[in-house]
């Protein structure tokens, strides 16, 4: 007896079209651009970061020079008047900065002081803030 061939089944092309091939390396390319997007964006935070690391303490110290001066002679530490540049020791960072303060209640003597720090990092500028509250007691 004969042994029968098994049959072929007809499945038509093999492959993909170029439509398919289109629309796979554009899907493709737009997920690559989120996570290189993804990955400059965290790049930058973690230089800001970095920076403010660094900067942190001596705009802390600039801030307790100022708070101490204004509770020892009622009058605002600051340099120039208007602000002024330290380099940090630890980082070489240029900082400059602005100190303004303002008395917010005359009856228990309480003054609002607020620095404003600004660096750059590259070809960006970079800021933060601090404000913190005093009480200079009236003898």
């Amino acid at each position: 007896m004969a042994q029968k061939a098994p049959m072929m089944l007809k499945t038509g092309n093999k492959g993909f079209t170029l439509i398919e091939v289109l629309v796979a390396a554009a899907v493709l390319s737009l997920g690559l651009v989120f996570i290189y997007e993804a990955f400059f964006i965290s790049l930058d935070t973690f230089r800001y970061y970095s920076d403010y690391l660094n900067i942190a303490p001596k705009a802390e110290e600039i801030l307790w020079l100022t708070q101490d001066s204004l509770i020892r002679t009622g009058v605002v530490y600051n340099m120039d008047q208007a602000g002024g540049s330290v380099i940090n020791d630890s980082s070489g960072i240029l900082l400059n900065f602005n100190i303004a303060s303002s008395l917010v209640d005359d009856k228990y003597g309480l003054y609002e002081v607020g620095l404003n720090a600004v660096w750059k990092n590259g070809k960006r500028l970079r800021s933060t803030t601090r404000d913190s509250y005093v009480i200079r007691q009236i003898k």
